[in-house]
């Protein structure tokens, strides 16, 4: 989570970003609380999404001279990231956030 999104008001709470509120970038946790501050739920789910192959170094560095701008940006995008394709990682951990209103 890069920012707390819960900006408590006169009137309640708002989703809104909220820089000063309580954030730990090391244990994405999902905290649901209830008004009275009771806490309801407490998730932390991640999927892993598998990364396609890159095509190799030669052909990234052909891409990136590309007249197509979204076809060079792409590829100088995934040189600047991975000089080396091998050094791409094999997935990416994706958080998954699931709500569950009443009982159903």
């Amino acid at each position: 989570m890069l920012m707390n999104r819960r900006l408590p008001t006169p009137d309640g709470i708002r989703l809104a970003p909220n820089p000063a509120g309580p954030v730990d970038h090391d244990v994405p946790v999902l905290q649901i609380a209830a008004p009275d501050n009771r806490l309801l739920a407490v998730a932390l789910e991640s999927v892993p999404l598998p990364f396609a192959p890159l095509p190799a170094a030669a052909e990234l560095r052909a891409r990136a001279a590309s007249p197509n701008g979204f076809v060079a940006r792409h590829a100088q995008m995934i040189l600047q990231n991975w000089p080396d394709p091998g050094d791409q990682p094999p997935d990416y951990q994706y958080p998954v956030q699931v709500i569950r209103l009443g009982n159903q």
